[in-house]
């Protein structure tokens, strides 16, 4: 028999049983204690339900984006956050400006380097100086298969767009990768691209849209120490590429250079920047 009782009985309930010799001030205190402690754990219960329900009711829905390359996924990304996240699209611009910009000088600094290329090791009788004028026509249409007859306003261009290879510097330093840098950020260049060092082929920057550069930035931004160096940055970045951008068209537009990456199997117009 006693070890039947000892089975049945509920230690729990023994230890929540009242004291032997209770008094009734005792009682009282004890029964106002586990009311209140009641009535603390019915309001968590309450809120817990509360939030469950909110949760349910508000439950994120997630998408998942699948599609070959170039078929759009980022594209619709960005109308989904220009549609339901206004704030953080309006946050990413000037991010993202210094990235615009940093491929449209970086194309066009390719440009260079090419046509320096060619120009130092081209053969051909130059064109007279006297094409070196603001108002001159489209240069000369150079024979299919002949050589390529630059002229001194190809040297006047590339004396005049020199200050963008200092702009995509300070873009490349501003946005955190460089060379040498985070190597997670920087992919081989597609091919036809200049040959840097004895790797063979130069790397070009890729910045990623889940990397953390945007908060780095934004928080540069917000420090009001910076603030205003960051402002006089890329006013002057906007500024020296406003003045270049008549040159830019001229020479991407110009039939000598197109003759020439042409011949080179290098086609720009497929590049981000142009």
């Amino acid at each position: 028999m006693g070890v039947g009782r000892a089975v049945d009985e509920d230690p729990l309930a023994r230890l929540l049983a009242p004291p032997p010799n209770e008094t009734a001030e005792e009682r009282e205190i004890r029964l106002r204690l586990e009311a209140e402690a009641r009535a603390r754990s019915e309001r968590i219960d309450e809120q817990l339900k509360a939030e469950k329900a909110a949760l349910k009711k508000n439950k994120p829905v997630k998408v998942l984006l699948l599609g070959q390359s170039e078929s759009g996924k980022s594209t619709t990304l960005k109308n989904f956050q220009l549609a339901y996240c206004r704030d953080q699209w309006e946050a990413e611009r000037a991010s993202w400006r210094m990235v615009v910009q940093l491929n449209l000088v970086r194309g066009i600094n390719q440009i260079l380097d090419l046509l320096g290329e060619e120009m130092a090791g081209n053969t051909a009788p130059a064109l007279p100086d006297s094409d070196v004028s603001d108002d001159d026509g489209p240069s000369r249409v150079p024979r299919a298969g002949g050589p390529l007859h630059f002229s001194g306003k190809h040297r006047l261009l590339k004396l005049r767009l020199a200050p963008l290879r200092t702009v995509q510097r300070d873009l490349e330093i501003r946005i955190g990768i460089h060379a040498g840098g985070d190597i997670g950020d920087v992919i081989n260049s597609p091919p036809g691209s200049p040959v840097l060092g004895a790797t063979g082929r130069k790397q070009e920057f890729f910045v990623r849209s889940a990397t953390s550069w945007k908060q780095l930035h934004n928080r540069s931004n917000s420090d009001g120490t910076n603030a205003k160096m960051q402002d006089a940055q890329i006013r002057e970045t906007a500024d020296i590429i406003a003045g270049c951008a008549e040159d830019m068209k001229a020479i991407w537009h110009d039939p000598v250079v197109r003759e020439m990456l042409g011949r080179k199997g290098i086609r720009m117009e497929t590049t981000p920047g142009l």
